[in-house]
Parts: C-alpha cells; sequence; structure tokens
C-alpha cells in the first residue's frame, strides 16, 4: 500500500503549486506597485503635509480643484507639453535618419562596434547625462563655448537663459535617447524584405517614394511603440531637468516632475503632490492610448 502523500507535498505538486510558488512574487509587486498607488489616491482627497504634526483632514476634490488655479502647475503642463512638441517629433525623425545610416553600414567591418558605441548614451543614467552637458555648456568655463569663440562666433548662454534653456534641454535629451530609438527602427528596418525595396527600384521609385510607401507604412507598428516610450520617457523626465537646469532659469524648465517634486518634498504639500502625480499619470495614459490606438490599427491591417 503507497503512503498517503502529505498536504504540503500535494500543494506543490498539484495546481496550486504554481500559485504557491507565485505568491511571494506577485505579493512583492503588489506592495511595490498597488499599494503605493493605493495610498497616493487616499492621501489625495487630504492636506497631509510630511513632517507636520497637525491633523489630516479630509478635503475631497480641494486638492484637484486647485490645480486649475495654480499657475505653477499649469505653467509645468506647458512647458511638459512643448517638450513633447519638441522632443517626440524630433526623435523619431532622427531616429529613422540615424537607423538608416545604421542599416547601410550594416555588413561594413567594425559595424557591430560602432553600433555598441552609438548606444552608449542611452546606457548612460540620466543624472550623469545632465552633469556631463551641464559642464560642457556652461557658459565661463565650458567647452562648447569655448570652441564656439575659436570660429569668431558669439558664445551661447544655452541653460542659462529662458529663450534657449528649453531648447538646449531638448537636445540634450535627443542626444541621450535618439540612439535607443534609431536601434529600434532598425531592427524595424532589418525586418523589410529585400526583395521590396528591389522591386520598387525596379518601377523607377525614388528615396522618398521608399520612405513614404515602404518604410513608414512597414515601420508603423515599431514607430507606435517608439512614440509610446518617447512620450512616457518626456512625461516622467526628472534627473534630466533636475540635474541640468532644476527647472530654471525661472520656470523656463519646469516640467511636471520637477514641480512635483518642488511641491512634495521641497514645500512638503504631500497630499497636493499626490493629487497632482495622479493627475499626470491620467494624462499619460491618455496620451499613450493615442499610440496604442495606432499600433492596433496597424495590427489589423
Amino acid at each position: 500500500m503507497r503512503p498517503r502523500p502529505s498536504l504540503k507535498t500535494r500543494v506543490i505538486d498539484g495546481e496550486l503549486g504554481g500559485y504557491v510558488l507565485l505568491a511571494p512574487a506577485v505579493l512583492i509587486l503588489l506592495l511595490l506597485t498597488v499599494w503605493p498607488l493605493v495610498y497616493s489616491v487616499g492621501i489625495s482627497f487630504t492636506n497631509y503635509r510630511l513632517g507636520s504634526t497637525a491633523r489630516v483632514g479630509f478635503v475631497g476634490l480641494g486638492n484637484y480643484a486647485r490645480m486649475a488655479s495654480d499657475s505653477i502647475f499649469l505653467g509645468a503642463l506647458a512647458t511638459t507639453g512643448e517638450l513633447l512638441l519638441l522632443a517626440v517629433p524630433a526623435q523619431l525623425i532622427l531616429g529613422y535618419i540615424c537607423a538608416r545610416i545604421l542599416q547601410a553600414a550594416h555588413d561594413l567591418p567594425g559595424a557591430r562596434f560602432l553600433r555598441t558605441c552609438y548606444i552608449v548614451p542611452t546606457m548612460m543614467t540620466s543624472l550623469a547625462v545632465a552633469l556631463f552637458w551641464a559642464y560642457i555648456l556652461d557658459p565661463l568655463i565650458g567647452i562648447a563655448n569655448y570652441v564656439l569663440q575659436l570660429f569668431h562666433l558669439p558664445a551661447q548662454p544655452w541653460f542659462t537663459s529662458p529663450g534657449t534653456a528649453l531648447f538646449t534641454l531638448t537636445g540634450v535629451y535627443l542626444w541621450q535617447w535618439v540612439p535607443f530609438t534609431a536601434i529600434l527602427l532598425m531592427a524595424g528596418l532589418l525586418q523589410i524584405p529585400t526583395q521590396i525595396y528591389e522591386a520598387a527600384a525596379v518601377d523607377g521609385a525614388r528615396w522618398y517614394h521608399r520612405v513614404f510607401w515602404i518604410d513608414l507604412p512597414l515601420l508603423l507598428r515599431v514607430g507606435a511603440i517608439a512614440a509610446i516610450l518617447a512620450v512616457v520617457e518626456v512625461i516622467r523626465l526628472f534627473d534630466l531637468v533636475y540635474g541640468s537646469t532644476q527647472g530654471g532659469p525661472g520656470t523656463a524648465t519646469l516640467t511636471n516632475a520637477v514641480a512635483i517634486f518642488r511641491i512634495g518634498f521641497e514645500n512638503f504639500d504631500t497630499g497636493y503632490a499626490a493629487a497632482t502625480s495622479l493627475v499626470i499619470l491620467v494624462i499619460t495614459i491618455l496620451v499613450a492610448q493615442v499610440f496604442v490606438r495606432v499600433l492596433r490599427e496597424g495590427e489589423t491591417t
């Protein structure tokens, strides 16, 4: 007579075995993601202030209504929108151009080494990139203005002028993230059969015909993914901004992430910071859904 297996053995070997083994990981994920989100939603309806000994009171939608008249938050929202309009299209266009160049050099000697070097900026932390470029573009000791003066060109204020700070920040962002987009699009280009290009060449198609009639339609899915990643990255951009300009000069580069940091960790208005962060989360999801819909349409066609 075979001995009856223990309850532990039956659980591990039975249908519940997988769930039992996954339970610790699922619990950790819930504690690290779901619980902070639920907690943020809860305190967004209160006047909770970090470090304050005053009694926490329920304010309902007061924090959300406060955003409509908060010029700092609205200004940061507008700055983030400008950064989106500047950075995302440029990232996709430059990424495509660089992907085309990398694809053309795909079979050349040393191409793998060049691709590895090309992706290095994306592998760097954003804070390191910010400090690196802040030093190069420093108006007094930076090498950028020194090189301009060697060619008898006027020195530029770069990060120190409200008129140039946002454009400079966009350039630094593109320097870091265009390589990632290029590698992503190059992977899509390599999946396009060469017979399509050969047939287009026989029909007398020019380079712009290949771009608009072959590359763009067949790169729609990969491009939508690259756009979603770029939008999310720009909206949550913090360390690159804080390490280079801290939102200045004035509020010229004050993005939502930096504004929320100031509200929560400099003004200690934690309840209001939670409310603003949740609004930005909803905006991010809504904007990303536009590209998700494009991605789904591309899958059905």
